[in-house]
């Protein structure tokens, strides 16, 4: 016949039963809050990368800006290096800007804005540079593209200002998220090992309950025991036990006296 478990195994295997419940709640909670981690770490170096390509942008204008001005000014080629440059930095950056934001509908359309202020910008740049290569310092000194020019470049700095304000929010926000994940990693860690710890403790002062009453339960037999044993010892009457197959296990002092 197959031996049913004890009292106190049961409450052992409940208790590491429980353990290992929380143990395995914990794990997953703390890998769904490491994913949602890096995956908030990646949108803000995602954000960050945005705010560098901006400031390049505007960087990069200011020098083409700067660099046709001087030309304009002293006919020195030198000065253009800065402008060539600026044609062929300005649509990389703004093209990891567009793929960093793409799921932002609200950056898009100014995107597109500014990459068109950016075209006109060098375009009418570059009218002028040809201008004062074939035609002189005199031929561009009251060019009005120039003072347009000076109009657009402060739609592109307001521009790139607006955007990057959003996405400062948006990094706030990001920051937010990260910490509010970190937080929760510890805040679940710790819950999981106060719960596990305080599992443990219930099951092992239960099975001392358990324990301190089968000791008190074994007294109380042997009690009844010893008292059985004086009572038949003390009877003068012969008290003989036999066992199922008919031995003898025992014979009080009474049945001794019978038989001798």
């Amino acid at each position: 016949m197959q031996r049913q478990p004890s009292s106190i195994e049961k409450k052992i295997f409940a208790g590491f039963g429980f353990a290992l419940f929380v143990s395995i709640v914990v794990s997953l909670a703390t890998y769904l809050n490491n994913q949602r981690l890096v995956e908030t770490r990646k949108q803000v170096v995602g954000t960050q990368e945005v705010l560098r390509s901006l400031k390049q942008i505007l960087a990069t204008m200011t020098d083409a800006e700067t660099g046709a001005r001087g030309f304009l000014l002293t006919g020195d080629e030198a000065f253009l290096e800065p402008f060539k440059a600026a044609t062929g930095r300005i649509e990389p950056d703004l093209q990891r800007v567009r793929l960093a934001t793409r799921d932002d509908l609200r950056v898009q359309p100014r995107l597109e804005q500014l990459d068109q202020l950016a075209k006109d910008k060098l375009q009418f740049l570059g009218q002028a540079v040809d201008l004062r290569r074939t035609s002189g310092y005199d031929a561009t000194r009251d060019l009005p593209v120039l003072r347009e020019g000076k109009t657009r470049m402060g739609t592109i700095r307001n521009l790139v200002t607006e955007i990057e304000g959003e996405q400062l929010v948006v990094l706030n926000n990001q920051d937010g998220a990260a910490r509010h994940s970190s937080s929760m990693n510890l805040f679940t860690v710790l819950l999981g090992s106060i719960a596990t710890v305080g599992g443990l403790g219930l099951v092992y002062w239960l099975t001392r309950l358990d324990m301190a009453e089968r000791r008190r339960v074994e007294a109380a037999l042997r009690d009844t025991e010893e008292f059985k044993t004086r009572v038949l010892e003390s009877s003068g009457d012969n008290i003989t036990v036999l066992s199922l197959e008919g031995r003898v296990l025992s014979i009080n002092a009474g049945g001794l006296r019978g038989m001798g």
